[in-house]
């Protein structure tokens, strides 16, 4: 625990050292350029205003209750962005990476609203797609107990211990689409936890059911869930989830063999080629096209601004030496003058005949 104190105490003290001096420079910049008023003053520029906000919030820790700020802190790393921009080579990268950014956010704008059209028609077509299990048609007390055990009939178990997936295909979509997982003989699928729910089903298809079976629905039917409770198609902001994975390539070939047992083979292989294959290509090739524009017009700018710089530098190369040879013909005809004046005189000339 001492070693843990020393450290502490050590990272505690190098805070403020630091904090320190990002705020000696902070007012020595604004003594030197001014604050705010005038076109070339300190927060008249992008850096200079990031480094003002980093100094305001190294400074907001110290107060007494304030939150943990480490996460906007870690903000700092991108000072060193600054000193790249001065080099030749790393001028382009480090406007790519800043200037980058807009296109980028236009590209995720874009993506967000493709999951949210994809995930509208995937709530149409999937909702509930993956909560069908297999149960066992007889629903005696001597299968399931006496009352009704519903964590025995949660599902049919395989060898594998899973409950198999499969599509009631009764009503609406899954009735189009019943090509999916079917049940083993003697046994039937439900949405539902409780076997004896399926009447509900039958009823809401228009199936006739009897007298006896409708006393035994219970007063609390619940749906069974997801296999994976966080990715599913049941509401719109999972849906998103799951397709936003999707384009990702992200564990997106499970979602997909659930969907294809508990609705259905060909829709659920559709709509997963589409998302893979136009979905994840056109948005990856878009963001990587971005990013080339973008980099290939700040590689333009920043040759276009060394040729100008070359330009002006050599421009005061001949502005000083045409002011070299203005000085020089100045010095020469004040010479000629001073001898034409002096050559009158006899003795300058016996002076020059000497010489």
């Amino acid at each position: 625990e001492a070693g843990t104190r020393l450290r502490m105490l050590l990272l505690s003290l190098l805070n403020w050292l630091i904090t320190l001096v990002f705020t000696a420079e902070m007012l020595v910049k604004v003594v030197a350029f001014g604050f705010v008023l005038h076109p070339h003053s300190y927060l008249r520029n992008g850096w200079t205003v990031f480094e003002f906000g980093m100094v305001l919030v190294a400074w907001l820790q110290f107060l007494p209750g304030a939150p943990n700020l480490a996460m906007i802190r870690l903000v700092r790393v991108l000072r060193p962005l600054q000193a790249a921009t001065r080099l030749p080579g790393m001028r382009p990268v480090a406007h790519t990476l800043l200037k980058g950014a807009r296109p980028l956010a236009s590209v995720a704008a874009l993506c967000l609203f493709l999951c949210f059209l994809v995930g509208l028609v995937s709530i149409e077509f999937f909702a509930g797609g993956m909560r069908g299990r297999c149960f066992h048609a007889d629903l005696s007390p001597a299968r399931y107990g006496e009352p009704f055990d519903a964590t025995v009939a949660s599902g049919l178990q395989n060898a594998g211990g899973k409950a198999i997936l499969c599509n009631p295909g009764l009503s609406g979509f899954g009735k189009v689409f019943a090509k999916a997982q079917p049940c083993p003989p003697s046994q039937t699928c439900s949405l539902y936890t409780d076997p004896r729910c399926m009447a509900i089903e039958r009823i809401a298809a228009g199936i006739e059911v009897g007298e006896e079976e409708l006393e035994q629905i219970p007063s609390l039917c619940e749906y069974n869930d997801n296999p994976d409770p966080t990715f599913s198609m049941d509401n719109l902001g999972r849906a998103m989830m799951t397709i936003a994975r999707t384009l990702m390539l992200d564990n997106w070939a499970q979602t997909m063999r659930f969907l294809q047992a508990g609705f259905s083979e060909d829709a659920s292989l559709i709509i997963f080629i589409i998302l893979i294959m136009l979905g994840s290509w056109f948005v990856t090739h878009l963001a990587i096209a971005t990013v080339s524009e973008t980099y290939a017009w700040e590689l333009k700018v920043d040759t276009l601004d060394s040729k100008s710089r070359q330009l002006s530098e050599k421009d005061q190369v001949g502005v000083v030496q045409m002011v070299e040879v203005f000085a020089y013909s100045r010095i020469q005809r004040t010479q000629h003058f001073l001898y034409s004046r002096l050559v009158r005189y006899p003795a300058f000339r016996r002076l020059v005949a000497l010489v």
